[in-house]
């Protein structure tokens, strides 16, 4: 600004030097005119001076003119400077010192224009020599005709902050222009990246499974970590620059070149099992999550390489002891039937499927609860019924809640318990009929007492109804001295049998057991209302 005013000045004054001169000239020119007018009548004095007037006057007109342009020019190089923004633009002379900049030094650095103007720049910049930087900057000028390099920005308040600097060379001048970039956020960004690079690095290299980056046009391995080289038994520097293919056995490289095409054709992450080669020969089973990403400017294909050797081993015992386990269930005279929780049959063994005649998968018409027993009806040898014991516990069948039942044969067990009940029951009645012997009674009384203990026993007679025939004078017939429940008309006509007649008779006759479910042909003796009966 103060050069400008100055130029301003000068232009100002060299125009009142010019009329102070035209002034003492045209006085000049009366003299002569004057002198001429004294010896000659002639109008040249009076032309020469129109001429002159004519010539100063066109020369004022064109040195305003061109202090117009240089005005206009000047204002537009101004605001070019002040619209140069968020960077401080500066112009310095030979000597390093700041003749022009723009408005943006107020606000990146807190000086007014009018400060910065004539101002050392070492003022405002500190970097670590000043003649060493503006010595190297020189150089780069005169080589490339620019130079870019930073320093560190020192503000009115003396705070301090990194700057990036553009300085191009103004010729002849010998003068610079330079451009001043706060570059803050910049160095936070990079601190950033910076530490995220090196977090990156440090999950990289310590994940616990092995990752490969392999090159997806030619296929060959840009880099690895610690955990491939502990797969593969290699060190990094015998893994990187090797095809992809190498990782695997070799007589599966069709196999595997397919998978690697699937890989950068799928758009999203890829898992597949698969299997590589080590150093050794050693061949280990590994599951492969594959993405393609981009790595600078580079197509990436990354794979994770999880070694699954324990887990195959393991799923291979678990297949194993559940193929031991089926065959130990297959094989099991009990009967097993796992239900879920609509009651489907989820699993039902050989011997469950024989006691229970179950074709399909639904378990049909028992109502189980856990803990408890229950007796239902089986299917003993594919043909006779039997008895079996029903019961049922809570477990898991494929992670989901579920019963496991079980059914037992106790068709034995149900027919020795019978009996010997039977037994207990008979011995008890044969007990009781030995001390009803020893008692003084009439004999009447006697065979009541003894037909009533006899159809006590509630495996021996379906309905309390019997009688006792004896044989008193005629040795021939049979005589009914006591009976329980029997009708009149049977009691009638029954009164006394012959030894041969009827069913009662043949029993006397041949003194064997006699045995009918119905009324057949041996019952001879009938009446009017007889029953269906059995004896």
């Amino acid at each position: 600004m103060h050069e400008r005013e100055l130029r301003n000045l000068s232009i100002v004054l060299i125009v009142v030097l010019f009329f102070a001169v035209f002034n003492i000239s045209t006085n000049f020119i009366e003299v002569l005119q004057d002198f001429f007018e004294t010896h000659e009548e002639k109008p040249i004095p009076r032309l020469a001076s129109q001429i002159i007037f004519l010539w100063v006057t066109g020369l004022l007109w064109l040195t305003y003119f061109r202090w117009r342009e240089a005005e206009k020019k000047q204002g537009e190089l101004q605001n070019i400077f002040d619209s140069i923004s968020p960077d401080i633009f500066l112009v310095l002379d030979g000597n390093g010192i700041i003749r022009m900049c723009n408005e943006a030094v107020t606000r990146v650095l807190g000086y007014a224009v009018d400060e910065v103007i004539g101002m050392e720049t070492y003022l405002i910049l500190r970097t670590q020599s000043i003649c060493e930087y503006w010595s190297e900057a020189r150089e780069k000028l005169e080589r490339d005709g620019f130079h870019i390099g930073s320093a560190t920005g020192r503000k009115k308040d003396g705070g301090l902050m990194p700057l990036e600097i553009v300085t191009g060379g103004l010729g002849a001048h010998r003068g610079a222009v330079m451009l001043l970039r706060d570059i803050t956020e910049r160095k936070r960004s990079a601190e950033k990246l910076r530490k995220r690079e090196k977090e990156f690095s440090l999950a990289f290299e310590n994940a616990k499974d092995a990752i490969f980056w392999a090159d997806s046009e030619t296929g060959l391995i840009a880099n690895c970590n610690k955990a491939a080289e502990v797969l593969l038994e290699k060190k990094k520097g015998e893994i990187i620059g090797c095809h992809q293919m190498t990782l695997h056995p070799p007589q599966e490289a069709r196999h595997y070149s397919m998978m690697f095409k699937k890989h950068l054709e799928q758009k999203t992450a890829f898992d597949d099992e698969a299997e590589v080669i080590t150093k050794s020969g050693k061949i280990k089973p590994v599951h492969i999550t594959a993405s393609v990403t981009l790595v600078g400017e580079k197509r990436i294909i990354q794979g994770i390489f999880r070694d699954i050797t324990e887990r195959k081993r393991m799923e291979k015992g678990i297949k194993a002891s559940r193929a031991s386990f089926h065959s130990i269930v297959e094989k099991s005279a009990e009967g097993i039937i796992i239900l879920d929780s609509n009651g489907s049959a989820r699993f039902v063994n050989r011997a469950a499927k024989s006691l229970l005649k179950l074709e399909a998968g639904r378990f049909p018409g028992f109502r189980v609860r856990p803990g408890q027993a229950a007796e239902i009806e089986i299917q003993r040898n594919g043909k006779e019924q039997g008895v079996g014991e029903m019961r049922a516990v809570e477990t898991e069948w494929e992670g989901e809640p579920a019963l496991l039942v079980s059914v037992r044969d106790i068709t034995e067990r149900k027919q020795v318990g019978e009996e010997t009940q039977r037994n207990y029951d008979t011995q008890a009645v044969i007990n009781s009929l030995l001390s009803l012997s020893l008692e003084d009674v009439p004999l009447p009384e006697l065979l009541n007492r003894a037909l009533d203990l006899t159809l006590s026993i509630q495996w021996l007679a379906f309905e309390s109804k019997g009688s006792i025939f004896l044989v008193e004078d005629d040795p021939e017939v049979l005589v009914m001295k006591a009976q329980n429940e029997i009708d009149e008309s049977m009691q009638k006509t029954c009164t006394r049998v012959p030894f041969g007649e009827c069913f009662c008779g043949q029993a006397a006759s041949t003194r064997k057991i006699q045995f009918a479910d119905c009324l057949d042909d041996r019952h001879e003796t009938r009446y009017e209302g007889i029953t269906p009966q059995g004896h």
